[in-house]
């Protein structure tokens, strides 16, 4: 017998709240930034970012981690995305870097960041 569930809400049981996540990993921030133009398009718990020159950026949390967060992303068109050093990813920000096949530094229009890790 199959079964269906159709809500348009999933609220905490003293149905003040959403449901905490249980054993379960989120994505604690995240931001999609257009360097050339200078916007971030979309972003969660980021606060501000800073371009520091081409194709060198930092996003800031709103809410920082406990510990350094594991941080993935991608940006468009064979250009590459780094972290820009050992120390790039901190519990407030992460630093990234992104450059052409030729090492050569570059803005992209879409660089996506998320990270994940547990909040202070």
């Amino acid at each position: 017998m199959t079964s269906v569930l159709n809500v348009d809400t999933i609220a905490d049981k003293a149905g003040t709240g959403p449901v905490a996540l249980t054993k379960q990993s989120a994505a604690k921030a995240l931001c999609l930034y257009d360097a050339p133009a200078q916007t971030v398009d979309n972003s969660f718990n980021q606060s501000s970012l800073t371009d520091s020159g081409t194709g060198n950026f930092t996003t800031n949390f709103t809410n920082s981690f406990s510990a350094r967060g594991v941080v993935s992303g991608v940006t468009n068109r064979r250009s590459y995305f780094n972290l820009n050093d050992a120390d790039a990813i901190a519990t407030g920000t992460v630093n990234v870097t992104t450059d052409t096949s030729a090492d050569s530094a570059v803005d992209k229009a879409e660089t996506c960041i998320v990270t994940h890790g547990d909040l202070a």
